[in-house]
């Protein structure tokens, strides 16, 4: 009975794996991609949240909210929606920075 395709089992395992390295290759950038895109839609979504609420975040640091409190306030909001923290992170600290008596001139 002849023989066909004889592989040792090194090259056959070789063979295997490769497919799957090169799935793996071609999957893990699309995946940090769409990370990214998501990372990116959290941040522009709790940007226009606080730029929305200034007035408000501004009368309560005007009735003696700290700093803290308003970056609580707001990083709470942006980590019910998804927990990717960088992108809540910078817009709670511009909040928790907001100068109230500018923010309440602004209309």
């Amino acid at each position: 009975m002849p023989l066909f395709d004889v592989q040792t089992l090194e090259e056959r395992f070789r063979r295997h794996v490769g497919t799957e390295r090169l799935v793996a290759r071609l999957l893990v950038p699309l995946g940090g991609a769409g990370i990214s895109l998501a990372a990116f839609g959290v941040f522009a979504l709790i940007t226009h949240q606080v730029a929305s609420r200034r007035r408000e975040l501004a009368l309560r640091m005007a009735l003696d909210a700290t700093g803290p409190q308003i970056f609580a306030a707001t990083t709470g909001d942006g980590l019910v929606v998804c927990s990717t923290v960088p992108a809540v992170w910078l817009p709670a600290r511009r909040a928790a920075m907001l100068d109230p008596v500018e923010a309440l001139r602004e209309t």
